[in-house]
Order: structure tokens, then sequence, then C-alpha cells
């Protein structure tokens, strides 16, 4: 496990916590240039998501009812992936060669610690956005109507507000996962944990987010450009009178180069999380 140093008992140090010390002077782009080697040389990792993929599949071509069943298997097994990432590329770290079996097995042993971690991120970001849209929302509405801005105006502000204050706590909790598999933290420890590294590395964490924001960016084009109309959509959710929709994280069936886009995206960007997140955690 790799900790805050506030939380080890004796020296937090890169020795004593078995990382190899270059790890902190890569940049992003190095770190993306190890986290393609990871992949490389590690060939469980694309035969996991292929796994995901697959379950995943199951579900979304099945009856309509089961299209939240597939986005929730969808969402579970890509972030188990990014979990089996994290603590292998920690191990790779480490200088150490763990099994494919042992890796899964600390991974499964650390999901129900994420799973609470998730549940308590996604109420905090409903309930901020509610909030936000329900109560803050009120004055914001009354002042632009009063300026004179049209009903539709003053909903697509309203819209944006929402929605950059649940972009700010998505970007507060990112490395969430990392903290729970690689950290070995709990629920609310890994709240804490990726909310001091974001605050700490702020424009490190902004720097990754986006650019993986950027790809997925680029999967919905592919989407629009590539995809069969006709594929599965595995949820979708409506404000006001827009619906908005959305596929399940991480891996996509709206087409075959849109699955592998997502696959790979999803195997390289992982290992970058885990890797900003190890080096962070020694200047937290």
């Amino acid at each position: 496990m790799v900790k805050l140093r506030a939380d080890i008992d004796g020296c937090g140090c890169v020795r004593c916590q078995a990382v190899d010390g270059t790890v902190l002077q890569r940049s992003v782009t190095d770190s993306l240039r190890w986290s393609g080697r990871l992949v490389a040389d590690r060939p469980s990792i694309l035969a996991l998501l292929l796994g995901v993929g697959f379950v995943q599949l199951l579900a979304l071509v099945g009856p309509t009812e089961f299209e939240l069943a597939g986005a929730i298997l969808g969402v579970a097994g890509v972030f188990l992936a990014r979990g089996y990432i994290g603590v292998l590329g920690r191990e790779t770290l480490a200088d150490r060669n763990p099994s494919a079996a042992s890796t899964l097995l600390t991974v499964l042993g650390r999901f129900p610690a994420f799973a609470g971690a998730a549940v308590l991120v996604v109420a905090l970001l409903g309930s901020s956005g509610l909030f936000v849209a329900r109560v803050l929302s009120q004055p914001t509405r009354a002042a632009l109507q009063a300026a004179g801005v049209g009903t539709f105006t003053t909903e697509v502000v309203v819209l944006f507000v929402v929605a950059a204050t649940v972009l700010y706590l998505l970007l507060k909790f990112w490395f969430v996962p990392e903290a729970c598999f690689v950290g070995g933290y709990s629920p609310v420890g890994a709240l804490r944990t990726s909310w001091r590294l974001t605050t700490v590395h702020r424009r490190k964490a902004i720097l990754v987010v986006a650019g993986f924001a950027l790809l997925l960016g680029v999967g919905i084009l592919l989407d629009t450009r590539l995809a069969d109309p006709e594929s599965p959509i595995a949820l979708t959710f409506r404000y006001g009178e827009t619906t908005v929709v959305l596929r399940s994280f991480g891996l996509s069936f709206a087409g075959g180069v849109r699955f592998a886009f997502d696959m790979g995206v999803t195997a390289l960007y992982s290992g970058v999380f885990v890797h900003q997140y190890v080096s962070g955690v020694f200047d937290a």
C-alpha cells in the first residue's frame, strides 16, 4: 500500500514504501509512456478489460430492462480493471512482479471499500447538484430575469452552474479509486486523501483529468461518426426538457472502433492515474 505520510506509523519515504524514486521526477507525458509499457508488458490488463466488456455486452443485448444492469456492470467492471491496473502498477513501481491471480484477489478484497466510497461520492454529487439547482439557483434566476434575460438563457446559466459544481467535485474525488485500491484506505479516508492530493497537486490533477475528458470527447465524436445508431444505450436521464444520454463508463459498444478506443484509453489512463497518485502521495 502507498499512503500519505501522515497516515503511516514510522517513515513514509520512497525507500520505506518501496517505490522507485524516479517516479517523482516523471512528467505527465512520461507517466503516459510508462503506462503504455505497463499495458504492453502485462497482457492480463487487456484480457481483464475484454472480460468486462463481454459480461457487459451480455447484459446490454438482452431485454430493455437489463440496460441499467448493463450500465452498472460496466461501471463496476471498469473500476475493477482500474483497481487491477493500479495495484499492478504500484507493484511494478516497487520492482515486484506479482501474479495476475494474486493481484486480482487483492483488488477484490479492497473493492467493498471502493464501493462504499463510490456511494459517498455519488451521494455528495447528487446532493450538491440538487442544492445548487433548487436553492442557490433561485436568486440567480431572479437576478437574470430582472435583468431581462430570457427563460432559455437563464436555464442554460443554471445548468452550467450545476454542471460546474459537479465537475469540481469530480475533480476533487478523481483519485478515490487509487486511494482505495492502492492506498488501502477506508471509504471516508479515500475521499479525504483524494481531496488533499488534488488540492496540493492542482495543476497536475487538472491536466490529467482534462486530457482524459478530451479523450472521452473523441469517443463521443466516434459515436456520432462511426457508431451504429441502433447500438444499445446504457442509461439516460432528463434535466427539465433535455434528455442526456449516458453510455457505460469506459467501455462503449457503439461500434468496434469505439470499443477498442475506450478499452485502450481505460488501460492507458488507469496507469497514469496510479502513477500520479503514487507520486503525489510523497508531496502531499
